[in-house]
């Protein structure tokens, strides 16, 4: 937008040519986690997963309701939580995180676990860019 500020998600219907916008609602919480959606997946169950400023929202096709899954890692700065990457691995967990940041969200548990670099071991996740994740 001309004024940088996120505005949710829209959704076009080809058949009736309409569009509907989805935001965050503050006291809603089957609404859109944020207006900041960084990345869209669909998964093996037909669900869409949107990457969003502190985790993700997931929806489902026969539903207009999103459930919300928060990273909760206080111990770093708040844009290191957003999701820009997303894959599903063949346990139906997925991967994501950002240019820096690393987590696995556990599809059973519904948690995060954040992987950090150590460049000490080369066996290890190493430091740098991320820029697409491959399972």
């Amino acid at each position: 937008t001309k004024s940088g500020k996120p505005e949710g998600l829209l959704r076009y219907n080809t058949a009736y040519n309409t569009t509907k916008i989805f935001r965050h609602i503050s006291d809603d919480s089957t609404s859109l986690q944020t207006d900041s959606v960084y990345t869209i997946y669909k998964d093996s169950k037909n669900r869409l997963l949107f990457g969003a400023e502190n985790g993700l929202s997931v929806s489902n096709p026969s539903s207009e309701a999103f459930i919300n899954y928060i990273i909760k890692d206080k111990k770093i700065r708040p844009d290191d939580n957003q999701v820009w990457l997303l894959a599903e691995n063949e346990s139906g967990n997925f991967w994501c995180g950002n240019q820096f940041n690393l987590f696995l969200f556990d599809a059973k548990t519904k948690t995060f676990s954040r992987y950090t670099p150590n460049e000490k071991d080369p066996e290890a996740l190493q430091p740098g860019v991320y820029n697409d994740l491959l399972t």
